[in-house]
């Protein structure tokens, strides 16, 4: 008897195949990847001047349900592991008839993305810093004072603020940033993207 070996197709990969395969998936990974982190940061800002706006915009609503003055405090401090100073955190301060005032928990903008200090990008910081040093505070700050009828007494006319990816502190924005601007009579806040 004599056996005949049949020339089928064999229905496996090579090594070859395999490898070839595997390349072209690393290929198509490495072309993607940097556009989804893009998309993440993105996301990242929006949702943190988003949450910003929101806090303004609380903090405007509680100085008319209260009828008292409340600060937004914008504070310029360091996060670990950066010498730097930036403008990072921001806490609400309510004051009732006649106190000193109360602070809430300081919020921080997640890591990267800060207040511009550039006064052409952020003039609403200009101005001298309130006198009163409270060592509990992380450094020094900027005010924007919300009165009882809503509206916002501001240090500078001009009433806005810049949020932006910290390697990107200097002018002419080119990447991923947002605006709010706070409308002194009447206190609202106004996001703005690119």
């Amino acid at each position: 008897m004599r056996w005949h070996r049949s020339r089928k197709a064999s229905s496996g990969m090579t090594l070859l195949e395999l490898l070839l395969v595997i390349t072209l998936i690393i290929v198509l990974l490495s072309l993607t990847v940097p556009a989804f982190e893009s998309v993440g940061r993105s996301w990242r800002m929006a949702h943190a001047a988003q949450e910003m706006a929101d806090f303004l915009e609380m903090a405007r609503q509680v100085a008319l349900s209260g009828n008292q003055p409340v600060e937004v405090r914008l504070f310029r401090t360091q996060r670990p592991g950066d010498e730097s100073k930036v403008y990072c955190a921001y806490a609400l301060r309510q004051f009732s008839h006649g106190d000193s005032g109360s602070e809430t928990a300081i919020a921080y903008l997640p890591p990267g993305l800060v207040i511009s200090d550039n006064p052409g990008l952020s003039p609403m910081l200009e101005g001298p810093s309130p006198p009163e040093a409270d060592p509990r505070l992380p450094g020094e700050y900027r005010v924007i004072r919300f009165e009882r009828d809503g509206s916002a007494a501001l240090a500078n006319a001009q009433s806005w603020l810049t949020i932006l990816s910290v390697p990107e502190k200097t002018e002419p924005l080119s990447g991923d940033y947002r605006v709010l601007k706070v409308i002194p009579a009447t206190g609202r806040v106004r996001l703005f993207q690119p």
